[in-house]
Parts: C-alpha cells; structure tokens; sequence
C-alpha cells in the first residue's frame, strides 16, 4: 500500500524502510544515522543470546532517542 507521500508501508525490514526515507528525502543523513543507531540497540535487546543493558548502552540509547527527538520536533528548550 502507497502512503500519500508516495512511500510503500510494506516495505518489512525496518532498515530497508530508513534506506527508503533517505533516498526520497523524507529524512536527512542525521536521521538516518540516528533511526539506524536506535534499531542496532533494538536488534541487541530483541535478538542478541544474552542482552546486557548496561549503562553505556542505556546512555546511548537515551542520547539517540532525544536527538531523534530534536530532529522530529525541532529543540524543546524555552
């Protein structure tokens, strides 16, 4: 199925769809890079044998989830 702008919802594979948003300029290269580093950390939880959320990884994935943030929304400081 064909979203309104153009892009196919069907796509699957969450990278795929990342790769799809940066080819049709719905993202720039800091969203990707941040999109992709937020799906490393999701992969490492869901797939790894033993997935140890240490605080480095914790920190990682705070510090990417609020730079996606920023470039969704634009900066929330007053």
């Amino acid at each position: 199925m064909l979203l309104d702008n153009g892009v196919d919802d069907e796509i699957g594979d969450p990278s795929e769809l990342v790769r799809r948003l940066l080819a049709e300029n719905l993202i720039d290269e800091l969203g990707s890079d941040a999109l992709m580093r937020l799906l490393e950390i999701r992969n490492m939880a869901v797939h790894a044998p033993v997935f140890d959320a240490d605080p480095e990884v914790l920190s990682q994935f705070v510090r990417t989830k609020e730079r996606m943030m920023r470039l969704i929304f634009g900066s929330t400081d007053p």
